[in-house]
């Protein structure tokens, strides 16, 4: 007997123009004169972005695409990290408030939760001879 595969969800791919791409990266803080001095093109500094921030570019029949979703998630990302910051307990609350759209919402906090957080460092201190002979004794 033969097992089906599991159908996979289709995700919703959009073509970026440069128009868009070229709004995507002033929403993000460059200004025009720096998209026009990067690059003779804003589409090549619209791909240097999107591969600096970990999107991954598709290529197709008729050109190059990304998933709208996954730069939305990028473009929240700062947002998101400052409301954790400002609000431990309850940022993510805070975010599914504001958040255009739920998977939206779901992708920005797996990614959040998925990244490898800095492990603090503890400085080792010597200790003094009354505590190591109380360590000695512990020990046997």
């Amino acid at each position: 007997m033969m097992m089906s595969m599991p159908q996979k969800k289709k995700r919703k791919a959009v073509k970026i123009s440069r128009e868009r791409m070229t709004q995507i990266l002033i929403e993000n803080g460059f200004t025009e004169e720096q998209i026009y001095e990067t690059s003779e093109y804003p589409i090549e500094t619209a791909k240097k972005w999107l591969i600096t921030n970990g999107i991954k570019i598709h290529r197709f029949i008729n050109g190059l695409f990304v998933y709208q979703i996954e730069v939305d998630s990028q473009i929240d990302k700062p947002y998101v990290q400052q409301l954790r910051n400002k609000y431990p307990d309850k940022w993510k609350d805070r975010y599914r408030d504001v958040v255009k759209d739920l998977s939206v919402y779901n992708l920005t906090i797996t990614l959040l939760e998925d990244e490898i957080s800095p492990i603090p460092r503890v400085k080792s201190s010597n200790i003094n001879k009354k505590d190591e002979e109380r360590y000695k004794r512990l020990l046997g």
